[in-house]
């Protein structure tokens, strides 16, 4: 099976690495991570097109900051503004 690259923000890095990665790999879902997968030395911002590229599926984890009651593209976290492109 092909992996599946998922794309984060550092601040939901204990969960992506605590819960998702083991699940999907649990259930033969092969994951392309930043923290094991991508190549040292290399920007963030290639090493994330590379995997957009040479992965069939990309998961973004995005979630609204904690009290945030905006409603709207606006309220995106940062992190999936600057990503969604990529993907």
């Amino acid at each position: 099976m092909n992996k599946i690259f998922i794309s984060y923000s550092s601040k939901n890095a204990d969960w992506v690495k605590s819960w998702l990665v083991p699940k999907l790999e649990s259930h033969g879902v092969p994951a392309h991570v930043d923290y094991r997968d991508f190549e040292i030395g290399v920007p963030s911002v290639i090493n994330m097109e590379r995997a957009v590229e040479q992965c069939a599926k990309t998961i973004l984890v995005c979630v609204r900051p904690i009290g945030s009651t905006a409603n709207g593209p606006s309220s995106k976290p940062s992190c999936c503004k600057r990503r969604i492109p990529l993907a």
